[in-house]
């Protein structure tokens, strides 16, 4: 058979089994000979080796199986409908919306998997779950934003590579966006608001406020418990016990408090509970120590909790300028990804025109040789025509990516402004607690 068909490709099998065997493959699976295995092994690899992923209507575009079954779909649907002309375009245009939307469902559960999976490598102690810090701030390690950045920069990655099957084509001429509207599904900024930069929905606000929960829970039990130390060794007040001890003694609780808690909420507790009903109490308690004036402690209490204030508008001051630095930068690398995808249309572009000149030469050599003039003459029409539009996708492509460097830096001049002026309201918010 080799001698006479030798163009086709042979691959003998070896007999997986006895008759019994072969009566029932599924049945008996344990006990094909390893040898037929191994050589099944080997043919599979052979055979997917030569194969390429289906091409679809669009230029640089690969088809999935989902975009297939929603293009037979459409198809047997047109067909069924006396009203409808069955149209290959159609039915590719669906599928590949389609593609798109389970591209984005696919990139939002990327970015869930991995967070969760990051976060619970940080916070899971056994069956309960500890907070983080949300920003790095003033202490070292792992934050929860700088996971979410390593998670982006990972989603972003595949999401860039799954951009790429679906091609170039002028009805289709969203698909770069997919980055802004994956970066929007993560994190919602309330940008018609005097804070435009702040997190109000998405996927990320999910992971701060479970977080913040976890971190109110957690400092309140921190407070709780060195108030409570610190109760029972006043009670009874010892005899030498003065006023001086006793400020020394809050100021040891507010240190050991402020390095025990952990998370975004560490000052908000800190504060809460410093003006709380059980301080009120302690100070109560408190009464009889030798030189201690409830009326003065009291005031001196309400100061250290305006200083308080003042210390956590600086820390939101801080984190109003770090989100707007990340906004920033998020559009930075979407815009320069969104670049690099127009770029590689680009070059699939010139790649199949260059494919198809090659085509188009030998195609011309063989009718100059079979002395066809009219052909030839329909064929050179035809390629100037194919070249002619080839040429107006790429200064379209060129086109929509200027338009859209252009829309981004107005945007991020607006943003940016915007910014500018809350930082501004803030600082001055921050003075006047401090006079």
């Amino acid at each position: 058979m080799l001698r006479a068909f030798q163009q086709v490709e042979a691959f003998d099998l070896p007999i997986p089994g006895d008759e019994e065997l072969l009566a029932d493959i599924a049945a008996n699976a344990d006990a094909i000979r390893p040898k037929f295995n191994v050589r099944m092994g080997e043919f599979i690899e052979h055979i997917l080796s030569s194969l390429e992923c289906k091409r679809g209507m669009t230029v640089g575009s690969q088809i999935t199986g989902d975009q297939l079954a929603t293009m037979l779909q459409k198809y047997v649907e047109a067909v069924n409908d006396p009203d409808t002309i069955p149209a290959m375009k159609s039915a590719w245009d669906a599928s590949v919306e389609l593609r798109r939307r389970k591209i984005l469902e696919d990139m939002v559960v990327k970015y869930n998997t991995e967070m969760t999976k990051a976060i619970e490598e940080v916070c899971l102690r056994g069956s309960e779950m500890v907070p983080m810090e949300e920003r790095n701030e003033k202490t070292s390690g792992t934050s929860l934003m700088s996971i979410h950045d390593a998670v982006m920069d990972n989603v972003h990655n595949e999401l860039n590579k799954q951009i790429g099957f679906l091609g170039y084509d002028d009805d289709n001429k969203d698909n770069p966006t997919l980055i802004l509207n994956f970066n929007e599904k993560i994190v919602k900024r309330d940008n018609q608001s005097q804070e435009n930069i702040t997190v109000v929905g998405g996927e990320l606000l999910r992971y701060l406020q479970e977080n913040r929960d976890r971190s109110r829970c957690y400092c309140e039990k921190v407070f709780k418990k060195l108030l409570d130390e610190l109760k029972n060794r006043l009670s009874p007040i010892p005899d030498d016990y003065t006023e001086k001890t006793l400020e020394a003694d809050l100021a040891k609780l507010k240190e050991s408090y402020l390095q025990q808690a952990i998370g975004p909420m560490k000052l908000d507790v800190l504060q809460e509970r410093w003006e709380s009903s059980d301080m009120t109490g302690f100070f109560q308690m408190c009464k009889t120590i030798k030189g201690f004036q409830l009326k003065v402690a009291e005031a001196t209490r309400k100061q250290e909790a305006l200083e308080m204030e003042s210390e956590k508008q600086q820390r939101d001051l801080q984190n109003l300028r770090e989100e707007s630095e990340r906004q920033k930068t998020e559009h930075e690398k979407a815009i320069k990804d969104i670049e690099n995808n127009h770029k590689d249309s680009l070059e699939k572009l010139q790649k199949s025109q260059d494919e198809e000149r090659i085509k188009f030469e030998k195609k011309m050599e063989d009718l100059q040789k079979a002395n066809q003039q009219d052909k030839m003459e329909m064929m050179q029409a035809a390629q100037k025509k194919a070249e002619e539009q080839t040429m107006n996708k790429a200064l379209e492509l060129q086109q929509q990516m200027f338009d859209m460097k252009l829309e981004h830096q107005r945007q991020m001049t607006e943003k940016q402004l915007q910014a500018e002026r809350d930082l501004r309201r803030a600082e001055d918010y921050s003075r006047d607690l401090k006079q």
